[in-house]
């Protein structure tokens, strides 16, 4: 090769890197401008990256505030001008794609979206589906604050109880505070439209105030072909104080501190109302009372029976437990029963003979007396409870057939 020919091939050569080093500065240059002006937007819409599945926590990571996160860089189309129109037309995040909102989005939410329960509490949220076109199954899991609420269980929808289905109720995991995979299915051919709910999810509020949220993630919605566009609603939980008022206790019977109770009173009774229509819980025991009571029950009056007879000049005492399990109200209340009467004898006491078979005999009843106790026979004497006997309560007139003599005595 003489020297103007290798003069010419190390020009060639030359020029080759010098043109392979421009394309790769403009392509490594085109790649930091593109992330540059991606970084920028992002900024201005405070956007922040998708997280690992494992921190989504909040709410920050719905609605707005989410798009994809591929070495930082928005996994979207590359004109920023189109880029913060489809942001700001409120788009969603799901099957790893950015999905606008649109009327043709099939809705899945949290219902109701708003839960105000009580520590302590059971509360049961849905999860609802509107389908904007025929869908055949579906899948979704939902993340919590285990500090605030815990699921209890999972049970299946309505959505295909019109078909023939398959559902799974995911698992729980309290220790990360996740649902995951929550599942059903048509099984065949055949689809809906309908609305109905997919699943419904029992939680139990733990022992603290607070707000928490109910986030839907992992959520796929599917026609016999194809996943379709969704649009997802979140739920939160507000865990309040109930200012609770006590059970009110009234009217009882006999009244507290009263005297002079027959020894034959039968019963005790008290009105128990819980101003909230809360269900009660409530006892009733005591001296000589057979206990009572009744879990769950609601407002009015509640009895228990006396063992009869009570003893003379005797002060029962009775109490009352009531509570609608956040609040417990109780009473004691006594009654005294009446002393032992001396009776008197029956005053106004006539007979009249009304033929030799017949007397009819009248009187008023003596101080103390209980009733009268009548005996007759047909010799002028005789020991009392020997012959034909009867009673009578208060004064009256008694008549006697197939007589010849008779007692009265009045019994305390």
């Amino acid at each position: 090769m003489d020297k103007q020919s290798k003069k010419h091939c190390i020009t060639i050569f030359f020029l080759e890197i010098i043109f392979w080093i421009i394309i790769i500065s403009f392509l490594f240059q085109s790649d930091i401008t593109q992330d540059e002006e991606f970084e920028d937007i992002r900024e201005q819409l405070n956007i922040v990256p998708i997280p690992d599945e494992k921190n989504v926590t909040d709410n920050s990571y719905h609605h707005n505030n989410i798009i994809s996160n591929e070495r930082n860089r928005v996994y979207i189309k590359n004109d920023p001008e189109e880029f913060k129109e489809i942001i700001n037309a409120n788009t969603i995040w799901t099957d790893n794609k950015i999905h606008s909102r649109n009327d043709t989005d099939t809705l899945i939410e949290i219902t109701p979206q708003n839960h105000t329960v009580t520590p302590g509490s059971s509360f049961t949220i849905s999860v609802f589906c509107t389908p904007s076109q025929p869908i055949t199954s579906f899948i979704f899991s939902i993340s919590y604050n285990t500090s605030f609420i815990q699921p209890n269980s999972v049970s299946e929808g309505d959505i295909f109880n019109a078909y023939s289905s398959f559902f799974n109720a995911g698992t729980i995991n309290n220790s990360t505070g996740k649902i995951l995979s929550v599942h059903g299915s048509i099984l065949g051919s055949e689809n809906t439209s309908n609305s109905g709910y997919l699943a419904h999810i029992n939680f139990t509020a733990q022992q603290v105030i607070g707000n928490t949220s109910i986030i839907l993630f992992n959520v796929n919605v599917t026609n016999e072909s194809t996943y379709l566009s969704l649009k997802l609603v979140n739920g939160s939980v507000q865990i309040i104080e109930l200012n609770n008022q006590y059970i009110v206790l009234s009217n009882e019977l006999p009244i507290d501190n009263s005297s002079n109770i027959s020894i034959l009173h039968n019963n005790v009774s008290i009105n128990i109302t819980d101003p909230e229509n809360q269900l009660i819980n409530w006892t009733i025991q005591g001296t000589n009372i057979q206990p009572n009571g009744q879990n769950e029950d609601t407002n009015g009056i509640k009895t228990a029976l006396i063992n009869l007879p009570l003893p003379y000049n005797s002060t029962i005492t009775w109490y009352v437990n009531a509570t609608d399990t956040s609040t417990w109200t109780n009473k004691s209340y006594k009654f005294t029963t009446r002393d032992i009467f001396t009776a008197h004898s029956p005053i106004n006491f006539s007979a009249l003979a009304g033929s030799a078979t017949h007397i009819t005999l009248t009187w008023i009843q003596g101080k103390n007396a209980d009733m009268t106790y009548i005996e007759w026979n047909s010799v002028p004497t005789w020991n009392q409870g020997e012959r034909h006997t009867t009673t009578k309560h208060g004064a009256g007139t008694r008549p006697i057939r197939s007589i010849a003599s008779y007692m009265l005595q009045q019994v305390k």
